[in-house]
């Protein structure tokens, strides 16, 4: 059984390699967590959820990337192609489809605070509530109840903002590799300690 800390491990090594677009390593990596959060499910199952999970995050950056003005960036019809992906996967691991309604918002509003210069206000974080409210979804379809999502949630989204941390080369800074790992490694002890038939 792998740890909480080899899992935060591993979730690292899969943003990393997103950020280094090697999107095959970082389907591979995602599979080793999504095994041990859907242990009833088969290899193949997982493998195909994780890929379906990468190419979602592929979908993502290229429009993140493609020099939009923020306007058209929240319009680009790319979002569908996303959500399309995401659902997927929840249709593999049965998980709710507001899943990859939740998540795609998320990430197309959380899109433009990874502009050059965008400066970081709170309370006009919108992408903050559809964070929150997808990982409720996921992590209430692993633990069959939402008694833990309020914690779970928050530590989902202090680790979101962790991935934002940026070196001069645009890629993770370490601060947010050591960070983002003890905040995962916190977030996926919760799961464990409260899976069934752990």
């Amino acid at each position: 059984m792998t740890s909480p800390k080899e899992m935060a491990d591993t979730v690292v090594r899969a943003f990393v390699e997103q950020d280094r677009k090697r999107y095959d390593e970082t389907a591979r990596y995602f599979a080793e967590v999504l095994m041990e959060l859907f242990p009833g499910f088969d290899e193949i199952e997982i493998r195909s959820s994780a890929a379906h999970y990468a190419a979602a995050l592929k979908n993502q950056d290229k429009i993140s990337e493609a020099g939009l003005d923020a306007g058209e960036q929240l319009k680009h019809g790319g979002w569908k192609d996303v959500e399309s992906e995401l659902s997927k996967m929840c249709t593999a691991l049965k998980i709710p489809e507001e899943y990859a309604t939740r998540t795609t918002e998320f990430w197309r509003k959380h899109s433009i605070e990874k502009r050059v210069n965008y400066k970081w206000e709170p309370s006009k974080a919108e992408w903050v509530g559809d964070c929150f409210e997808a990982d409720k979804v996921l992590t209430t379809a692993i633990l069959g109840s939402d008694d833990f999502s309020g914690v779970l949630g928050g530590l989902y989204v202090a680790a979101v903002k962790c991935h934002d941390k940026r070196d001069q080369n645009g890629l993770l800074s370490h601060d947010a590799i050591y960070m983002g790992r003890d905040i995962m490694t916190q977030y996926y002890s919760i799961i464990k300690n409260n899976m069934k038939g752990k």
